[in-house]
């Protein structure tokens, strides 16, 4: 019945290419203004049944879409990617030209496969199809139709059903044979364009949400990656019934890390490798706290195993044996956390495999227990007092004790032993840590503002530093920093520079050095207008107020300055501003001036709260940058004093 269907949908379909008029184009551009592109029909169809005792799994898919702009030929040439886990067949491709009132059809002759080279992996089996729409231009439209044979019932995959091109009609449908149970992860889902049907047929499931009208999904200022706010559907198959037993496959985060476990069987199976016991041996001399013995392992492994992608089939997944990495001197994530569990199990101290998500996925284990749900791999110890340490040796300036930054707020599926896995998420660094503290203490001098400063950066900030400055000459890193550094005005200017504290120290790194701003000090008559707030840390911040996105930061920081400014000869002081202090769920910001004899002292001190943000905040964020922005603008006003 399924292949009846989508006989029909492609006849229809088909119908549409013939009868498409150019005078719609008018119409759609109208509908759709700025929009370079229409979706104008999309229809997937996932089949999940059994043949002969056996899994059968394929989708079957076809777009058209209609070119609306003169940038039409951006879109000419596509590439399809595909690995062990999945294969295309009946490929066919094609464009449709305006040719006075009709239409002139280009198919598609070419299809190319090759290795991904654009791929960020140094070694893996992922090949793409490459093909053009040939003579893709304004006004025409193109088709796109095939069959992907999913080799592996763990890798289903999920359907987009909102993207960054507005959508005519689009279907996703699910068609599930007698004897498979399939469950689905549906996100974002409550929308007004998206309907839903489930329907029976002859023992087959059929499951359907259709799209109507989908407006342009919004990319704004500091929104997250699309994961997170675009509906989608993400089908997994829970288990099926094979010569009357039944096979599970992804029912739950069990499933998940019962799968996951078969990966670790032959790693590290060694219990007397020389080479392993040599390394631990020197790395650990001298060493007697089990703490320090960790970091030890840590560092070593971030020191001296170069991490390279490494993957090929489900080798993305099983890690190497330390052995080997120690050998190679380089590997992946995984080969990693193998080679800092392996090497700290010979020093009888139990470090954990961990499986993670970036940032750039919004779910839990729970939500979604498939292979989705995760993309890195690190290493945990957990300490006596319960406290867990996570270890992602793939960052060179990584501190030991700071998760790196990217799986803050994640949720880590822990392998504590056999058998045996603990759900944990990784705690949000204290804005505290990433700290940036600017110490200045300044005067006038001949009418310039004249300075010697010191900042520090902590956390993040002094990881993220250290890679901006590690190739850079003497002269790059000036130019550099009076970029990063800058305050006052566009005639800032610093010299000086003296760093210390590079990585592996624990201290912030920091940089001491001298600066001048140029026409910063305002004369009027008698009196003078400095402003001693010299950063703009929250300029530009206010977001608009019919934002359609959540926002989120990397990090959380502390931004905390403390000015001293002697007042120059000849000159009183007349004017200080008042203190300010905003704290709410969202943010904190307090700013003071205190007078010692002839020196003002102007301290400020701010952090976000928290690491994303939803829509309805908007209106709170924007409030608080505008008091923050008003007393940033406030001037201490000097008189002369003969």
């Amino acid at each position: 019945m399924h292949k009846q269907i989508l006989s029909a949908v492609l006849i229809l379909v088909s119908g549409l290419v013939s009868g498409q008029s150019i005078d719609d184009i008018k119409s759609y551009q109208n509908k759709y203004p700025g929009a370079q592109m229409v979706v104008l029909e999309n229809t997937e169809e996932l089949v999940i049944e059994l043949n002969k005792g056996e899994l059968e799994i394929y989708e079957t898919y076809y777009a058209k879409k209609l070119y609306l702009t003169k940038d039409a030929p951006m879109f000419r040439e596509k590439q399809l990617s595909f690995g062990s886990f999945s294969a295309y067949e009946d490929m066919i491709a094609s464009t449709s030209v305006p040719a006075g009132t009709k239409y002139k059809k280009i198919k598609t002759k070419e299809f190319t496969t090759s290795d991904d080279m654009e791929s960020n992996v140094f070694h893996d089996d992922s090949k793409i199809i490459s093909f053009s729409f040939k003579g893709l231009q304004k006004g025409s439209f193109s088709e796109l139709s095939y069959k992907r044979i999913i080799k592996d019932p763990h890798f289903i995959g999920r359907a987009i059903l909102q993207d960054g091109f507005p959508v005519e009609h689009q279907v996703y449908r699910i068609i599930v044979g007698k004897g498979v149970d399939v469950l689905f992860t549906e996100y974002q889902i409550e929308r007004d364009f998206i309907s839903f049907s489930k329907t029976e047929d002859k023992g087959k499931t059929i499951y359907e949400w259709t799209v109507t009208d989908a407006p342009i999904i919004q990319t704004e200022k500091w929104s997250p990656q699309i994961t997170y706010y675009t509906p989608q559907v993400l089908p997994r198959i829970a288990s099926y019934q094979k010569n009357g037993a039944t096979e599970y496959v992804l029912r739950d985060v069990n499933d998940l890390f019962s799968w996951y476990e078969t990966f670790l069987d032959s790693v590290n199976t060694d219990v007397d490798n020389p080479m392993i016991k040599a390394i631990v041996d020197s790395v650990l001399t001298g060493s007697t706290d089990e703490l320090d013995q960790v970091k030890r392992i840590f560092e070593w492994t971030q020191e001296n195993i170069k991490y390279v992608a490494y993957e090929a089939g489900l080798g993305g997944f099983i890690p190497r044996s330390a052995s080997t990495v120690c050998q190679n001197r380089y590997g992946d994530c995984k080969d990693m956390s193998s080679t800092i569990t392996q090497l700290l199990s010979y020093a009888g101290i139990k470090a954990h495999y961990t499986w993670i998500g970036t940032n750039a996925i919004p779910f839990t284990y729970k939500e979604l227990p498939t292979p989705s749900v995760d993309n890195h791999m690190i290493a945990t110890y957990i300490a006596k007092d319960g406290q867990h340490y996570f270890m992602d040796a793939t960052g060179r300036y990584g501190e030991f004790g700071l998760p790196s930054s990217f799986i803050q707020n994640q949720e880590a599926l822990i392998r504590l032993a056999p058998g045996k896995f603990e759900l944990y998420t990784v705690p949000v660094v204290a804005p505290e840590v990433n700290s940036i503290v600017d110490s200045v203490q300044a005067t006038l001098t001949n009418g310039l503002f004249t300075a010697k400063a010191v900042s520090l950066m902590g956390g993040y900030y002094k990881q993220n530093l250290q890679y901006e400055i590690e190739d850079l000459s003497d002269d790059e890193k000036a130019k550099f920093y009076k970029a990063y550094l800058r305050k006052g005005n566009n005639k800032f200017l610093p010299e000086n520079f003296e760093e210390s504290n590079h990585y592996p120290s624990p201290k912030p790194f920091r940089i001491a050095y001298d600066f001048t701003i140029g026409d910063y000090a305002m004369e009027n008559n008698d009196e003078l207008y400095i402003n001693l707030n010299l950063t703009d840390y929250f300029s530009g911040d206010k977001l608009k107020k019919d934002r359609k996105t959540p926002f989120e930061f990397k990090f959380i920081a502390q931004y905390h300055n403390v000015i001293e400014f002697t007042v120059p000869e000849g000159y009183a002081i007349d004017f200080v501003p008042e203190p300010i202090q905003i704290s709410n769920e969202l943010m904190r910001y307090e700013s003071a001036y205190t007078i010692n004899g002839n020196v003002i002292t102007y301290t400020s001190k701010s952090n976000k709260t928290k690491l994303y943000y939803n829509v309805a905040e908007v209106a709170l964020w924007n409030k608080s940058v505008n008091q923050i922005n008003k007393s940033q603008k406030n001037v201490i006003i000097l008189k002369k004093s003969n």
